[in-house]
């Protein structure tokens, strides 16, 4: 693995300042998009599995009781 010497990564540093790209990020525009960026956090293995699985299980719930809640107000009315 190669570290960077503090002369490399003063070049870099000032490049970064004179080129700003943090200024022409725009990130993402789409739903969609923006529903796969908020994974980005996740890590790879085991740990973003169990928490796919769990955000999956919640979501499936949630379905379930929209249903339930719609066939009972159906029934009352």
């Amino acid at each position: 693995m190669e570290r960077w010497t503090q002369e490399r990564r003063e070049r870099q540093r000032q490049m970064m300042l004179t080129l700003k790209p943090w200024l022409k990020s725009t990130g993402a525009k789409t739903q969609a998009g923006k529903r796969r960026v908020s994974q980005n956090r996740l890590k790879t293995g085991k740990q973003s599995q169990w928490y796919v699985e769990i955000q999956q299980t919640i979501a499936q719930a949630d379905r379930v009781a929209r249903e339930i809640l719609s066939r009972l107000d159906d029934q009352t009315s």
